[in-house]
């Protein structure tokens, strides 16, 4: 038996839905960041109930950069004519369904790459926010775990960017 995914809220209009496969994936990414990812670039290791509050607020900024790129790709699609179904979180990232299909290779292209561009500039805000917290924070452990935080969401988003341009389907590249 399939669940079907549920709505959890819209965005420009465009519905979010979340697929059941999401949810274990997004507890396994908390987990692993507190236990494992937090506790090896920070030391000493904060306490765990701290690097499980972080590990949720750097999953949260994960995924709601994961639901970015793909509303760049849902915007784009939209101002080129074309409808949107909707914006599905599930196991491997998200996808925007569209209704129908871009018109032109150009239109294609420009809907394709809204998604990696929008991963970039995400990347390059993660890396001000970095430098931000190193410049003027006091150098506190929990300062030193929010600059571990946004450099962990900085690389995860060059990394969603780069993987994304990679020449295939379902790939942006593709």
């Amino acid at each position: 038996m399939r669940f079907r995914p549920f709505q959890i809220a819209r965005l420009f209009g465009i519905p979010l839905m979340i697929d059941y496969s999401w949810i274990p994936m997004a507890l396994l990414h908390v987990w692993l960041v507190a236990q494992f990812w937090l506790p090896s670039e920070v030391k000493p290791a904060l306490p765990m109930w701290q690097n499980l509050l972080l590990g949720i607020g750097i999953t949260a900024l994960f995924f709601g950069s994961v639901l970015g790129h793909e509303l760049a790709h849902a915007l784009v699609a939209r101002l080129e004519g074309i409808r949107i179904y909707d914006i599905q979180l599930h196991i491997f990232g998200g996808w925007a369904r569209l209704v129908g299909e871009p018109k032109t290779a150009m239109i294609e292209f420009r809907i394709a790459v809204a998604g990696p561009v929008a991963s970039f500039l995400l990347a390059f805000f993660f890396w001000l926010c970095l430098f931000t917290v190193q410049q003027f924070s006091s150098g506190t452990l929990m300062a030193r775990a929010i600059a571990a935080g946004f450099f962990y969401l900085a690389a995860a988003n060059l990394l969603l960017a780069m993987f994304n341009l990679l020449p295939g389907l379902p790939l942006d590249g593709g």
